[in-house]
């Protein structure tokens, strides 16, 4: 067997596809998460995972990152908790996995914003938003609003820079030597239409 075997970048590749995707390995014990809502964070080949019971009391295996910029969700080792919720926005997932923070798949409402997603093509997303007005005598309630909007809905995707920051520093990349990367999503923010106006209620 030639050495090359064990540092070939293409055979781990391989491998950990065929042993680690493709195939059954082994997460952990049942008893590791005697009580509802206890999780343990593993690892399969290279990705990062959360098991954890259901609340039917099925148990799930999840990737232990988040679906809006692949940031971990639970970096401590194990927890307890009726949910997983991201660190970076917020973003909120069931124990099986299924996110609880949206409308709709492309469709979710922030502080005082509506925001439509569309992705266009790999690394690619048109992200479109329209602040939410007050009707208020007072005009520059709503010039706070729209100046809220457009700093928070930012092209670091959904928030401002600082925030992109904050991904950075908790996003991890399989196979990355590093563990850190920025993400390749492109963001085109921008408010398309008038602002939607609501009626604040007396008081």
């Amino acid at each position: 067997m030639h050495g090359s075997l064990y540092t070939d970048p293409a055979v781990f590749a391989d491998e950990m596809k065929r042993i680690f995707t493709d195939g059954w390995v082994f997460v952990d014990h049942e008893s590791e998460i005697p009580d509802g809502g206890d999780w343990v964070a593993r690892r399969l080949g290279t990705e990062r995972v959360l098991m954890a019971p259901t609340h039917d009391g099925e148990i799930s295996v999840v990737a232990n990152r988040c679906a809006h910029r692949g940031t971990t969700l639970c970096p401590e080792s194990e927890g307890n908790g009726r949910n997983f919720r991201c660190p970076y926005h917020a973003w909120t997932y069931d124990l099986d996995g299924t996110l609880l923070a949206f409308v709709f798949p492309n469709l979710f409402l922030g502080e005082m914003n509506i925001a439509r997603i569309d992705p266009l093509a790999p690394g690619l997303t048109e992200h479109f938003h329209t602040p939410l007005l007050v009707e208020s005598s007072d005009p520059g309630i709503n010039r706070r609003v729209i100046l809220r909007s457009e700093a928070a809905m930012g092209p670091g995707g959904a928030r401002s820079p600082s925030s992109s920051t904050t991904r950075r520093c908790s996003q991890t990349s399989p196979g990355m030597k590093s563990g850190l990367s920025w993400s390749p999503t492109t963001f085109i923010t921008g408010c398309r239409s008038g602002p939607v106006t609501t009626s604040r209620a007396p008081g």
